[in-house]
């Protein structure tokens, strides 16, 4: 058996790992309450905006990959790649926040906290990932409107 042929199950293998490792690592920290809420309840009040952002984010990096294998965009395309994965973190944050529309700040952070129990997270790091995504996403915009993407 070729190495290229085992590659993916070496890797996905290690990721998976890694992941288990870590969200260890990250129980502590992860919130289990915001203000007079417990875990549950805020999972339970955004559990379908959470679902929504789950699913949006599996599809969009479903998209990015076929984007990238059937060749409508170059392999080698970073700028590509930033807009593919901006879109797939942010998406999470606006399936979560555009119910919270109206209804005040702490409505919003809540949905927030939420979706990091959700991702089993810690709050700091949603927060980071997103910063991530707007990163990305900006630097995506601004190459493909420039023409040097």
């Amino acid at each position: 058996m070729e190495l290229d042929a085992v590659r993916p199950v070496i890797t996905g293998v290690i990721g998976g790992l890694f992941s288990l490792w870590l969200i260890r690592r990250w129980a502590p920290y992860v919130p289990m309450a915001y203000k007079a809420k417990t875990a549950d309840e805020l999972a339970a009040e955004n559990r379908v905006g959470v679902m929504v952002g789950n699913s949006l984010f599996i599809g969009t990096m479903l998209v990015g990959v076929w984007l990238f294998k059937s060749g409508q965009v170059p392999s080698n395309s970073w700028s590509h790649f930033c807009l593919v994965f901006g879109v797939a973190v942010l998406v999470p944050f606006a399936a979560v926040l555009l119910p919270t529309i109206g209804k005040g700040r702490d409505r919003a952070v809540e949905a927030v906290v939420a979706l990091a129990i959700a991702q089993r997270v810690p709050l700091l790091g949603v927060v980071l990932i997103g910063i991530v995504g707007i990163v990305c996403l900006t630097i995506a915009l601004g190459s493909l409107v420039g023409g040097s993407g």
